[in-house]
C-alpha cells in the first residue's frame, strides 16, 4: 500500500545548468552571462581550471528548452573577449535536472530547435536526478 506522503513526491522539472571549464578565467564570460541569466558560481579549483555555472532566470513552471533558449542566446551577442573565453572552454555542458518522485513514468521532451542549439553551440547534454528521500522531506516541514 502506498503511504500517502508519497502521494505528493511528483517528479519534476527543477532547472537547467550550463556549466563550464576552462583552464583560463571566465571572467568577461561570466560577466556577460549576468547580464541576463543567474551565475551561480565562477571560481578556480586546485587543479588549476576555471568553473563557471549559470541557470536561466527564467520563473519557475517553464520548460528545460525555454531555459536553455534563455542562456544559449547570450552566444550570439559575446564580446570578442568573452567569445575568446568561450572558445577556450574544455566542457560546455547543459545539465538539466529533475526531483524524482514516485511518478511512474515522466517524460520530458525537447524540441528540434533546442536539440540545435546545444549543437551549435558545442555542449554536451546531461541529466541530474535528484531523489527525494524521507530526511529531505523532514528538513523541508522544518524549515517551514
Amino acid at each position: 500500500m502506498i503511504e500517502a506522503r508519497q502521494l505528493n513526491r511528483l517528479t519534476r522539472y527543477l532547472n537547467t545548468d550550463l556549466v563550464l571549464t576552462s583552464p583560463a578565467a571566465l571572467t568577461a564570460l561570466s560577466a556577460e552571462f549576468d547580464h541576463s541569466c543567474c551565475v551561480l558560481y565562477e571560481q578556480q579549483d586546485d587543479d588549476g581550471n576555471w568553473h563557471l555555472s549559470v541557470e536561466s532566470n527564467a520563473t519557475e513552471n517553464v520548460a528545460a528548452a525555454d531555459d536553455i533558449q534563455k542562456m544559449l542566446s547570450v552566444l550570439a551577442a559575446l564580446s570578442p573577449a568573452a567569445k575568446q573565453q568561450w572558445d577556450s572552454c574544455t566542457q560546455r555542458d547543459i545539465n538539466i535536472g529533475f526531483d524524482c518522485g514516485d511518478t511512474w513514468a515522466y517524460p520530458h521532451s525537447l524540441p528540434h530547435d533546442a536539440l540545435r542549439m546545444i549543437v551549435d553551440a558545442g555542449c554536451t547534454l546531461s541529466l541530474t536526478l535528484y531523489p527525494i528521500r524521507d530526511e529531505d522531506e523532514e528538513a523541508s516541514r522544518k524549515e517551514a
